[in-house]
């Protein structure tokens, strides 16, 4: 087993999914201190060797959708995540890496 840690100020994580080239996905929670914030939740990616860094600040154009879990990653790193809009509605969403990134 091995801790991989957390991003800023949340408190637990869970992974849900590793691919074979050690890429690993989930969830973080009590990133807030406000269990209704859409931010008490949030997606993480960690890869060896590198920290684990928040899913929503990889997405290149920047979204309204808060990614609050990642469930799945593939062998070409494309990334199963649930999503809430502003108003607190899910969905899911398919991250796919850009090329060179």
């Amino acid at each position: 087993m091995t801790d991989l840690g957390t991003v800023d100020s949340c408190t637990r994580g869970t992974a849900t999914s590793i691919n074979s080239k050690g890429q690993i996905v989930g969830g973080l929670g009590f990133c807030t201190d406000d269990s209704t914030d859409l931010a008490f939740y949030t997606a993480f990616y960690v890869e060896k060797g590198k920290p684990m860094v928040d899913l929503n600040a990889l997405v290149d154009t920047p979204s309204d959708l808060h990614m609050d879990e990642a469930m799945f990653i593939n062998g070409r790193g494309e990334i199963l995540a649930g999503a809430l809009t502003p108003t607190g509605e899910t969905r899911a969403v398919l991250l796919v890496p850009l090329p060179g990134h």
